[in-house]
């Protein structure tokens, strides 16, 4: 019998399997997510190297992206995926236990942040190959956008607070718990997906394979110039956001006043705008178009950055994050759903990684030059400078974007007529 969950949404049961292993999954992340910034705040007061450890964890997207989506694509991806969170839970164990025995350093920080993010690479693709085997086509974009809403609850609203307060009675706790939500998504990803998942062509697997590929996901990428404008708005956001994050931490004690704890609470409550945007992205795209969402995500985060940047105090700052947390989730879902219907389903996680590839590419720069830019003037000028690169983005994107769209004929309806 079908939960009642699923028998109002249509979703069925193994969507929301899926639902579950994200939403433990980013629970743990979120825990470490304000758990690696206090580590390395603790370990230097320099705000480049405690952006370093953000560059670290967004570095593996320029090196591994490409040939990871082309595995997603080729592999069995359930036993990848089981493996992967396995494989992270152990990574984050090993932390945990340095900081217990009083060993870490900023570099065991950056070579945990490096390997998760390797990881992460692979995970990535082969879920969001998954997605669309899993949602039916007419709600891809709410299905999208329920996922999306989970691992933000987890990673950014419910793991901070935690995260923060745990952290503050011994600095290990954060990452046991990462470790032990990577072992129970592990268990869940067999529900969800059901028998393996293996990829076209994966009982042969070598570098030419692998090649070809690559050169057919580079090749369907550069020749679609609807994909190319995208990547590009969505790269330049992701730079911008990268700058301010980076020494989000730094801001919250010096500007803010906040402590250890703050600082998580900071983070949760300015990611309930996240989870309302994932929570309603899927409609909003469905209203209004990808292309005016998308413009209208960007421009609403720019004023999310100039109202953290002129901030003063603790909850005005909170605001100004929940609002353009909330537009990046409503984008991110507008993005993901556009791009999985334009890409055919053998090439997704191949293509999708090469976007990804720029995309992530951009944070580990944009991080680093946050970090220097605050290092050199002030706490303010990373978030300023993010927010007048948002707008700059809108100028430039907008238009050529609305046009492309519009010529492919993606008009809401017929989206969802035709999924």
């Amino acid at each position: 019998m079908r939960s009642a969950r699923a028998v109002v949404s249509g979703l069925g049961r193994r969507f929301w399997a899926l639902w579950s292993a994200v939403l433990l999954s980013g629970l743990g992340d979120g825990v470490v997510l304000v758990a690696f910034p206090l580590l390395a705040a603790q370990l230097s007061k320099d705000p480049r190297y405690v952006s370093g450890a953000a560059a670290a964890a967004a570095l593996p997207w320029l090196l591994f992206a490409l040939p990871a989506g082309v595995l997603a694509d080729r592999l069995d991806r359930r036993r990848l995926m089981i493996r992967l969170e396995w494989f992270r839970a152990l990574v984050v164990g090993v932390l945990a236990l340095a900081v217990v025995a009083d060993r870490v350093t900023l570099t065991v920080v950056y070579l945990v942040a490096f390997l998760l993010g390797a990881a992460q690479t692979l995970f990535v693709a082969a879920a969001g190959i998954e997605v669309p085997n899993v949602v039916p086509g007419h709600l891809l974009g709410r299905g999208n956008g329920y996922l999306l809403a989970a691992e933000t609850a987890g990673e950014q609203t419910i793991g901070p607070a935690i995260g923060g307060a745990l952290f503050a009675v011994t600095a290990a706790a954060p990452f046991f718990l990462d470790s032990v939500s990577f072992l129970v998504s592990a268990a869940l990803i067999p529900l969800a997906l059901g028998a393996p998942v293996v990829g076209r062509g994966s009982a042969r697997l070598d570098l030419g394979v692998v090649g070809r590929q690559l050169r057919a996901g580079w090749r369907y990428f550069i020749d679609d110039d609807l994909l190319v404008v995208l990547v590009g708005l969505i790269a330049v956001l992701a730079f911008a956001q990268a700058m301010m994050l980076s020494t989000l931490v730094l801001s919250a004690f010096e500007r803010w006043g906040l402590g250890e704890s703050g600082f998580g609470v900071l983070l949760g409550c300015a990611a309930v705008g996240n989870v309302i945007g994932g929570l309603v992205g899927g409609r909003i795209e469905e209203r209004f178009g990808t292309a005016a969402t998308l413009s209208g995500t960007a421009l609403a985060g720019g004023i999310g950055y100039a109202v953290v940047g002129f901030s003063s105090h603790g909850v005005v700052a909170a605001v100004g994050l929940g609002v353009e947390a909330a537009a990046v989730m409503i984008g991110n879902v507008a993005s993901i759903t556009l791009r999985q219907r334009i890409v055919p389903r053998s090439l997704l996680g191949t293509v999708g990684n090469v976007m990804r590839w720029f995309i992530f590419g951009a944070v580990p720069i944009g991080a680093l030059v946050g970090g220097l830019l605050a290092d050199q003037h002030s706490l303010r000028t990373p978030v300023l400078t993010a927010a007048t690169l948002q707008f700059v983005a809108v100028g430039l994107f907008s238009c050529p974007l609305a046009t492309l769209i519009k010529a492919r004929g993606f008009a809401p309806t017929r989206r969802r007529l035709a999924g």
